[in-house]
């Protein structure tokens, strides 16, 4: 095998990882946007915030930060 075509073997192996992470990360970030869409939609619908931890896995300070971020007043209650 010469230098020339074991650095395009090489270079083959290293797009398709490239690739492989790519989708991965992709993945993950997809994910993330869903659970973050998700739990607007319960914010804007009022749902109770212990509700709401139960289902996105996300703590309560992270809920509320989110809120404020998003522009969302929450009760007391909640």
């Amino acid at each position: 095998m010469t230098y020339e075509m074991k650095l395009r073997e090489e270079r083959k192996l290293g797009q398709s990882e490239g690739r492989k992470e790519g989708r991965k990360e992709g993945r993950k970030e997809g994910i993330k946007e869903g659970k973050a869409e998700m739990v607007l939609s319960m914010l804007k619908d009022h749902v109770n915030i212990d509700m709401i931890r139960k289902y996105s896995n996300w703590s309560h300070e992270a809920i509320l930060q989110f809120a404020q971020k998003k522009g969302i007043l929450i009760s007391n209650a909640n």
